[in-house]
Protein backbone atom coordinates (compact mmCIF):
# COMPACT_ATOMS: atom_id res chain seq x y z
CA UNK A 1 0.00 0.00 0.00
CA UNK A 2 1.48 3.57 -0.97
CA UNK A 3 1.77 6.46 1.10
CA UNK A 4 -1.41 8.14 -0.64
CA UNK A 5 -3.63 5.10 0.37
CA UNK A 6 -2.51 4.90 3.94
CA UNK A 7 -3.12 8.64 4.51
CA UNK A 8 -6.43 8.24 3.09
CA UNK A 9 -7.08 5.62 5.30
CA UNK A 10 -6.18 7.44 8.63
CA UNK A 11 -8.45 10.27 7.12
CA UNK A 12 -11.46 8.52 6.87
CA UNK A 13 -10.37 6.52 10.51
CA UNK A 14 -12.00 9.47 12.11
CA UNK A 15 -15.39 10.03 9.78
CA UNK A 16 -18.18 8.45 11.21
CA UNK A 17 -20.24 8.17 8.01
CA UNK A 18 -18.95 4.66 6.15
CA UNK A 19 -21.13 5.90 3.01
CA UNK A 20 -18.99 9.16 3.70
CA UNK A 21 -15.78 7.66 3.77
CA UNK A 22 -15.86 6.13 -0.17
CA UNK A 23 -16.73 9.40 -1.08
CA UNK A 24 -14.25 11.42 0.86
CA UNK A 25 -11.27 8.57 -0.45
CA UNK A 26 -12.37 9.72 -4.21
CA UNK A 27 -12.60 13.26 -3.67
CA UNK A 28 -9.56 13.56 -1.46
CA UNK A 29 -7.22 11.09 -4.12
CA UNK A 30 -8.59 13.49 -6.58
CA UNK A 31 -7.16 16.99 -4.75
CA UNK A 32 -4.03 14.94 -4.11
CA UNK A 33 -3.80 13.97 -7.70
CA UNK A 34 -3.70 17.97 -8.58
CA UNK A 35 -1.62 19.21 -6.09
CA UNK A 36 0.71 16.27 -7.11
CA UNK A 37 1.20 17.03 -10.85
CA UNK A 38 1.49 21.10 -10.03
CA UNK A 39 4.81 19.54 -8.26
CA UNK A 40 5.93 17.63 -10.61
CA UNK A 41 5.33 20.64 -13.14
CA UNK A 42 7.92 22.50 -11.00
CA UNK A 43 10.43 19.57 -11.53
CA UNK A 44 10.05 17.18 -8.03
CA UNK A 45 9.54 13.64 -9.01
CA UNK A 46 6.14 11.32 -8.87
CA UNK A 47 7.22 10.11 -5.73
CA UNK A 48 8.62 13.26 -4.39
CA UNK A 49 5.50 15.27 -5.50
CA UNK A 50 3.46 12.62 -3.98
CA UNK A 51 4.86 13.10 -0.48
CA UNK A 52 4.74 16.85 -1.15
CA UNK A 53 0.82 16.71 -2.11
CA UNK A 54 -0.05 14.64 1.33
CA UNK A 55 2.19 16.97 3.71
CA UNK A 56 -0.22 20.13 2.06
CA UNK A 57 -3.37 18.20 3.14
CA UNK A 58 -2.12 18.81 6.73
CA UNK A 59 -3.00 16.18 9.48
CA UNK A 60 -5.22 13.17 8.63
CA UNK A 61 -6.38 13.27 12.00
CA UNK A 62 -7.35 16.82 12.12
CA UNK A 63 -8.83 16.72 8.19
CA UNK A 64 -11.13 13.42 9.37
CA UNK A 65 -12.44 15.50 11.75
CA UNK A 66 -13.48 18.13 9.72
CA UNK A 67 -14.94 16.14 6.68
CA UNK A 68 -16.57 14.30 9.05
CA UNK A 69 -18.28 17.18 10.31
CA UNK A 70 -18.99 18.42 6.57
CA UNK A 71 -19.84 15.35 5.36
CA UNK A 72 -22.32 13.83 7.81
CA UNK A 73 -25.49 11.85 7.01
CA UNK A 74 -28.64 14.50 6.95
CA UNK A 75 -32.65 13.84 8.45
CA UNK A 76 -34.70 16.18 6.99
CA UNK A 77 -36.66 16.41 10.57
CA UNK A 78 -39.57 18.76 9.32
CA UNK A 79 -40.76 15.92 6.26
CA UNK A 80 -40.34 13.18 8.87
CA UNK A 81 -42.85 15.03 11.17
CA UNK A 82 -44.94 16.45 8.57
CA UNK A 83 -44.85 12.65 7.38
CA UNK A 84 -45.74 11.02 10.36
CA UNK A 85 -48.28 13.86 11.37
CA UNK A 86 -50.42 12.63 8.45
CA UNK A 87 -50.35 9.30 8.38
CA UNK A 88 -51.45 9.67 12.56
CA UNK A 89 -54.69 11.94 11.36
CA UNK A 90 -55.44 9.47 9.04
CA UNK A 91 -56.28 7.05 11.68
CA UNK A 92 -59.19 9.68 12.41
CA UNK A 93 -61.45 8.74 9.37
CA UNK A 94 -62.38 5.06 11.08
CA UNK A 95 -61.74 5.52 14.93
CA UNK A 96 -65.65 5.29 15.07
CA UNK A 97 -65.68 2.24 13.05
CA UNK A 98 -65.11 -2.23 13.64
CA UNK A 99 -62.29 -2.68 15.23
CA UNK A 100 -60.89 -4.29 12.29
CA UNK A 101 -61.04 -1.51 10.43
CA UNK A 102 -58.61 0.90 12.94
CA UNK A 103 -56.35 -2.56 12.98
CA UNK A 104 -55.80 -2.49 9.40
CA UNK A 105 -55.41 1.40 9.60
CA UNK A 106 -52.49 1.01 12.46
CA UNK A 107 -51.09 -1.42 10.57
CA UNK A 108 -50.99 0.60 7.61
CA UNK A 109 -49.60 3.98 9.57
CA UNK A 110 -47.09 1.46 11.42
CA UNK A 111 -45.64 -0.27 7.46
CA UNK A 112 -45.88 3.24 6.31
CA UNK A 113 -43.34 4.51 8.79
CA UNK A 114 -40.97 1.60 8.70
CA UNK A 115 -41.21 2.11 4.42
CA UNK A 116 -39.91 5.62 4.64
CA UNK A 117 -37.23 5.22 7.49
CA UNK A 118 -35.98 2.32 5.85
CA UNK A 119 -35.58 3.22 2.03
CA UNK A 120 -34.21 6.78 3.70
CA UNK A 121 -31.22 4.32 5.01
CA UNK A 122 -31.29 2.72 1.62
CA UNK A 123 -28.54 4.58 -0.58
CA UNK A 124 -30.74 5.43 -3.85
CA UNK A 125 -27.75 5.79 -5.78
CA UNK A 126 -28.32 1.70 -6.20
CA UNK A 127 -30.92 2.35 -8.63
CA UNK A 128 -29.33 4.29 -11.21
CA UNK A 129 -28.11 1.40 -13.12
CA UNK A 130 -31.32 -0.50 -13.25
CA UNK A 131 -33.58 2.12 -15.37
CA UNK A 132 -34.52 -0.82 -18.01
CA UNK A 133 -34.78 -2.74 -15.60
CA UNK A 134 -37.51 -0.23 -13.82
CA UNK A 135 -39.13 0.21 -17.33
CA UNK A 136 -40.00 -3.71 -18.07
CA UNK A 137 -41.32 -3.93 -14.78
CA UNK A 138 -43.71 -1.16 -15.08
CA UNK A 139 -44.44 -2.37 -18.22
CA UNK A 140 -45.18 -5.89 -17.37
CA UNK A 141 -47.46 -4.65 -14.24
CA UNK A 142 -50.22 -3.06 -16.93
CA UNK A 143 -49.80 -5.78 -19.44
CA UNK A 144 -50.68 -8.11 -16.67
CA UNK A 145 -53.52 -5.95 -15.73
CA UNK A 146 -54.45 -5.53 -19.48
CA UNK A 147 -54.30 -9.78 -20.09
CA UNK A 148 -55.20 -11.05 -16.65
CA UNK A 149 -57.32 -8.30 -14.81
CA UNK A 150 -60.27 -10.27 -12.63
CA UNK A 151 -61.50 -6.86 -11.09
CA UNK A 152 -63.71 -3.68 -12.32
CA UNK A 153 -64.87 -0.36 -10.65
CA UNK A 154 -66.06 1.93 -12.55
CA UNK A 155 -64.70 0.76 -15.88
CA UNK A 156 -60.72 0.26 -14.18
CA UNK A 157 -59.45 -2.81 -14.31
CA UNK A 158 -57.39 -3.97 -11.58
CA UNK A 159 -55.95 -7.02 -10.56
CA UNK A 160 -57.19 -8.67 -7.15
CA UNK A 161 -55.50 -10.74 -4.90
CA UNK A 162 -57.68 -10.88 -1.30
CA UNK A 163 -58.00 -7.93 0.00
CA UNK A 164 -55.80 -6.13 -1.87
CA UNK A 165 -56.18 -4.25 -5.48
CA UNK A 166 -53.74 -3.60 -7.86
CA UNK A 167 -53.96 -1.01 -10.39
CA UNK A 168 -52.39 0.91 -13.36
CA UNK A 169 -51.39 3.78 -10.63
CA UNK A 170 -49.22 1.33 -9.50
CA UNK A 171 -46.88 1.43 -12.03
CA UNK A 172 -45.98 5.20 -12.31
CA UNK A 173 -43.27 4.57 -9.39
CA UNK A 174 -40.97 1.83 -11.34
CA UNK A 175 -41.93 4.46 -14.36
CA UNK A 176 -40.08 7.27 -12.58
CA UNK A 177 -37.04 4.97 -11.16
CA UNK A 178 -37.00 4.70 -14.81
CA UNK A 179 -36.96 7.86 -16.21
CA UNK A 180 -34.67 9.41 -13.83
CA UNK A 181 -32.33 7.13 -14.76
CA UNK A 182 -32.55 7.75 -18.38
CA UNK A 183 -33.04 11.61 -18.67
CA UNK A 184 -29.42 11.41 -16.32
CA UNK A 185 -27.47 9.33 -19.24
CA UNK A 186 -25.86 11.93 -21.70
CA UNK A 187 -26.24 9.10 -24.37
CA UNK A 188 -30.11 8.93 -24.28
CA UNK A 189 -31.47 10.19 -27.30
CA UNK A 190 -34.85 12.24 -27.59
CA UNK A 191 -36.08 9.65 -30.46
CA UNK A 192 -35.67 6.17 -28.05
CA UNK A 193 -37.80 8.38 -25.39
CA UNK A 194 -40.65 9.15 -27.40
CA UNK A 195 -40.93 5.58 -28.39
CA UNK A 196 -40.53 4.56 -24.94
CA UNK A 197 -42.73 7.11 -24.12
CA UNK A 198 -45.59 6.52 -26.03
CA UNK A 199 -45.16 2.41 -25.40
CA UNK A 200 -45.81 3.02 -22.25
CA UNK A 201 -49.10 5.55 -22.46
CA UNK A 202 -50.26 3.11 -24.85
CA UNK A 203 -50.24 0.64 -22.18
CA UNK A 204 -51.74 3.11 -20.05
CA UNK A 205 -54.65 3.19 -22.79
CA UNK A 206 -55.24 -0.50 -23.14
CA UNK A 207 -54.96 -0.64 -19.08
CA UNK A 208 -58.43 0.43 -18.99
CA UNK A 209 -57.25 2.87 -15.57
CA UNK A 210 -59.04 5.57 -14.71
CA UNK A 211 -58.57 9.22 -16.52
CA UNK A 212 -56.71 10.65 -13.48
CA UNK A 213 -53.72 7.55 -13.72
CA UNK A 214 -52.98 8.89 -17.23
CA UNK A 215 -52.82 12.48 -16.33
CA UNK A 216 -50.96 11.83 -13.53
CA UNK A 217 -48.38 9.80 -15.35
CA UNK A 218 -48.34 12.63 -18.57
CA UNK A 219 -47.74 15.16 -15.94
CA UNK A 220 -44.77 13.28 -13.71
CA UNK A 221 -43.17 12.51 -17.13
CA UNK A 222 -43.32 15.87 -18.79
CA UNK A 223 -42.12 17.60 -15.45
CA UNK A 224 -39.01 15.54 -15.01
CA UNK A 225 -38.69 16.06 -18.52
CA UNK A 226 -38.43 20.30 -17.99
CA UNK A 227 -35.23 18.99 -15.94
CA UNK A 228 -33.23 16.42 -18.06
CA UNK A 229 -31.17 17.59 -20.85
CA UNK A 230 -33.14 17.56 -23.60
CA UNK A 231 -33.64 21.55 -25.24
CA UNK A 232 -36.91 23.63 -24.50
CA UNK A 233 -38.53 22.81 -27.90
CA UNK A 234 -38.20 19.16 -27.54
CA UNK A 235 -39.76 19.60 -23.96
CA UNK A 236 -42.52 21.39 -25.21
CA UNK A 237 -43.25 19.03 -28.50
CA UNK A 238 -43.55 16.51 -25.58
CA UNK A 239 -46.22 18.15 -23.41
CA UNK A 240 -48.01 18.71 -27.05
CA UNK A 241 -47.78 14.60 -27.81
CA UNK A 242 -48.55 14.52 -24.16
CA UNK A 243 -51.57 16.29 -23.90
CA UNK A 244 -53.16 15.04 -28.00
CA UNK A 245 -52.58 11.84 -26.03
CA UNK A 246 -54.50 12.37 -23.11
CA UNK A 247 -56.99 13.63 -25.42
CA UNK A 248 -57.08 10.51 -27.54
CA UNK A 249 -57.23 8.34 -24.67
CA UNK A 250 -60.14 10.07 -23.18
CA UNK A 251 -61.83 10.12 -26.69
CA UNK A 252 -61.67 6.75 -27.07
CA UNK A 253 -62.67 5.91 -23.43
CA UNK A 254 -65.75 7.92 -23.98
CA UNK A 255 -66.49 5.80 -27.59
CA UNK A 256 -65.76 2.37 -25.71
CA UNK A 257 -67.21 2.67 -22.14
CA UNK A 258 -70.55 4.95 -23.98
CA UNK A 259 -72.11 7.66 -21.94
CA UNK A 260 -70.91 6.88 -18.79
CA UNK A 261 -67.95 8.53 -18.31
CA UNK A 262 -69.49 11.23 -20.56
CA UNK A 263 -72.45 12.11 -18.05
CA UNK A 264 -69.90 12.17 -15.02
CA UNK A 265 -68.30 15.15 -17.03
CA UNK A 266 -71.29 16.99 -18.26
CA UNK A 267 -72.48 16.30 -14.58
CA UNK A 268 -69.41 18.64 -12.61
CA UNK A 269 -70.37 21.50 -15.00
CA UNK A 270 -74.19 21.04 -14.96
CA UNK A 271 -75.20 19.10 -11.34
CA UNK A 272 -78.45 20.34 -11.24
CA UNK A 273 -79.58 19.29 -15.16
CA UNK A 274 -77.73 15.53 -14.07
CA UNK A 275 -79.38 15.62 -10.69
CA UNK A 276 -80.84 12.53 -10.84
CA UNK A 277 -77.63 11.10 -12.10
CA UNK A 278 -74.17 11.86 -11.61
CA UNK A 279 -74.69 15.08 -10.72
CA UNK A 280 -76.54 13.93 -7.46
CA UNK A 281 -73.06 13.91 -5.44
CA UNK A 282 -71.72 17.43 -6.47
CA UNK A 283 -75.45 18.88 -5.07
CA UNK A 284 -74.78 16.65 -1.83
CA UNK A 285 -71.16 17.50 -1.52
CA UNK A 286 -71.82 21.37 -2.00
CA UNK A 287 -74.81 21.03 0.52
CA UNK A 288 -72.30 19.27 2.94
CA UNK A 289 -70.01 22.75 2.73
CA UNK A 290 -73.05 25.03 3.06
CA UNK A 291 -73.58 23.32 6.42
CA UNK A 292 -69.80 23.30 7.46
CA UNK A 293 -68.72 25.05 10.81
CA UNK A 294 -65.08 25.96 11.73
CA UNK A 295 -65.42 22.96 14.21
CA UNK A 296 -67.83 19.83 12.85
CA UNK A 297 -70.58 20.47 11.17
CA UNK A 298 -74.44 19.65 13.35
CA UNK A 299 -75.74 19.01 10.21
CA UNK A 300 -73.45 16.63 9.06
CA UNK A 301 -74.08 13.75 7.10
CA UNK A 302 -71.15 11.84 5.80
CA UNK A 303 -73.25 8.67 4.58
CA UNK A 304 -72.19 8.78 1.18
CA UNK A 305 -68.36 10.08 1.74
CA UNK A 306 -66.34 7.33 2.45
CA UNK A 307 -62.47 6.76 3.85
CA UNK A 308 -61.04 6.97 0.54
CA UNK A 309 -61.42 8.79 -2.27
CA UNK A 310 -63.79 11.49 -0.13
CA UNK A 311 -61.97 10.95 2.81
CA UNK A 312 -61.05 14.96 2.97
CA UNK A 313 -64.91 15.82 2.86
CA UNK A 314 -65.06 13.13 5.37
CA UNK A 315 -62.82 14.30 7.99
CA UNK A 316 -64.11 18.02 7.29
CA UNK A 317 -67.41 17.27 7.82
CA UNK A 318 -66.04 15.20 11.16
CA UNK A 319 -63.77 17.98 12.26
CA UNK A 320 -65.10 21.22 10.50
CA UNK A 321 -62.82 24.28 8.98
CA UNK A 322 -59.96 23.74 11.12
CA UNK A 323 -59.36 20.26 9.73
CA UNK A 324 -59.45 20.83 6.27
CA UNK A 325 -57.45 24.16 7.21
CA UNK A 326 -54.81 22.08 9.10
CA UNK A 327 -54.81 19.29 6.39
CA UNK A 328 -53.81 21.78 3.55
CA UNK A 329 -51.66 23.64 5.72
CA UNK A 330 -49.78 20.05 6.53
CA UNK A 331 -49.61 18.90 2.53
CA UNK A 332 -48.55 22.35 1.56
CA UNK A 333 -45.57 22.39 4.01
CA UNK A 334 -44.68 18.74 3.07
CA UNK A 335 -44.99 19.58 -0.52
CA UNK A 336 -42.82 23.29 -0.28
CA UNK A 337 -39.86 21.63 1.65
CA UNK A 338 -39.32 18.54 -0.54
CA UNK A 339 -39.06 21.37 -3.43
CA UNK A 340 -36.79 23.61 -1.96
CA UNK A 341 -34.23 20.44 -1.09
CA UNK A 342 -33.91 20.77 -5.51
CA UNK A 343 -31.72 23.54 -5.55
CA UNK A 344 -29.52 21.63 -2.86
CA UNK A 345 -29.47 19.07 -5.10
CA UNK A 346 -26.17 18.62 -7.62
CA UNK A 347 -26.58 14.71 -9.14
CA UNK A 348 -28.48 15.09 -11.96
CA UNK A 349 -30.10 11.49 -11.01
CA UNK A 350 -30.92 12.49 -7.61
CA UNK A 351 -32.68 15.86 -9.04
CA UNK A 352 -34.25 14.10 -11.57
CA UNK A 353 -35.52 11.61 -8.84
CA UNK A 354 -36.41 14.10 -5.74
CA UNK A 355 -38.37 16.38 -8.56
CA UNK A 356 -40.50 13.22 -10.25
CA UNK A 357 -41.25 12.32 -6.54
CA UNK A 358 -42.37 15.49 -5.58
CA UNK A 359 -44.55 15.96 -8.97
CA UNK A 360 -46.14 12.17 -8.26
CA UNK A 361 -46.63 13.17 -4.43
CA UNK A 362 -48.63 17.07 -5.17
CA UNK A 363 -50.40 16.00 -8.18
CA UNK A 364 -52.46 13.18 -6.12
CA UNK A 365 -52.31 15.54 -3.43
CA UNK A 366 -53.86 18.72 -5.15
CA UNK A 367 -56.15 16.83 -7.36
CA UNK A 368 -57.67 15.03 -4.68
CA UNK A 369 -58.51 18.10 -2.45
CA UNK A 370 -59.50 19.48 -5.51
CA UNK A 371 -62.29 17.60 -6.25
CA UNK A 372 -63.35 17.41 -2.36
CA UNK A 373 -63.90 20.74 -2.46
CA UNK A 374 -65.80 21.24 -6.21
CA UNK A 375 -62.71 22.85 -8.63
CA UNK A 376 -62.02 18.99 -9.93
CA UNK A 377 -64.38 16.59 -11.21
CA UNK A 378 -64.89 13.33 -8.74
CA UNK A 379 -62.59 10.46 -9.92
CA UNK A 380 -61.17 7.28 -8.33
CA UNK A 381 -57.70 8.81 -6.24
CA UNK A 382 -56.56 8.37 -2.69
CA UNK A 383 -55.40 11.55 -0.41
CA UNK A 384 -51.48 10.06 0.33
CA UNK A 385 -51.46 9.01 3.94
CA UNK A 386 -55.02 10.30 4.66
CA UNK A 387 -57.06 7.67 2.44
CA UNK A 388 -57.70 3.85 3.72
CA UNK A 389 -55.92 1.11 1.48
CA UNK A 390 -52.06 -0.07 2.13
CA UNK A 391 -50.93 -0.01 -1.34
CA UNK A 392 -51.57 3.87 -1.95
CA UNK A 393 -50.11 4.28 1.42
CA UNK A 394 -46.46 2.28 1.07
CA UNK A 395 -46.36 3.87 -2.45
CA UNK A 396 -46.47 7.08 -1.18
CA UNK A 397 -44.50 6.50 1.82
CA UNK A 398 -41.72 4.72 -1.05
CA UNK A 399 -41.39 8.95 -2.52
CA UNK A 400 -40.79 10.32 1.02
CA UNK A 401 -38.10 7.87 1.67
CA UNK A 402 -36.37 8.51 -1.69
CA UNK A 403 -36.64 11.90 -0.71
CA UNK A 404 -35.42 11.26 2.38
CA UNK A 405 -32.22 9.07 1.29
CA UNK A 406 -31.21 11.80 -1.54
CA UNK A 407 -31.41 14.68 1.53
CA UNK A 408 -29.47 12.21 3.63
CA UNK A 409 -26.74 11.62 1.59
CA UNK A 410 -26.66 14.87 -0.21
CA UNK A 411 -23.46 16.51 1.46
CA UNK A 412 -21.73 13.63 -0.27
CA UNK A 413 -22.92 13.37 -3.96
Amino acid sequence: MNNKHLFLDKVTEHVKSNEAKEWIKVEMSHHIQLAKEGWIKKGLTQMEAEEKAIEEMGSPMQLGRELSAIHRPIIDWVIVSLTVSLLMIGILPVVTYDIHFIGEKLLTVIGGMAVVIGIMFFDYRKLAQYGYLFYIVGSLLLLSIIFFSNFSINGAAYLKFGPILVKGIMAIPFFLLAWASFFSKKDFSYIFFLCLFFFSCVLFLFGFDSISTVFIYIFTVVVMLFWSKFSKKKVLLTLGTGISIFLLINTYIYITRGNYRLNRLMAFFFPEKYGDDAGWFYLYRDKMWASLKWIGSSEADTYFVNYTDTVFLHLAFEFGYVMAGILILLFTALIVKMFINVKYIKNSYAKLLIIGATALYSVQVIYNIGMCVGLLPITSLSLPFISYGIVPTIINALLIGLILSIIRRKNFQ
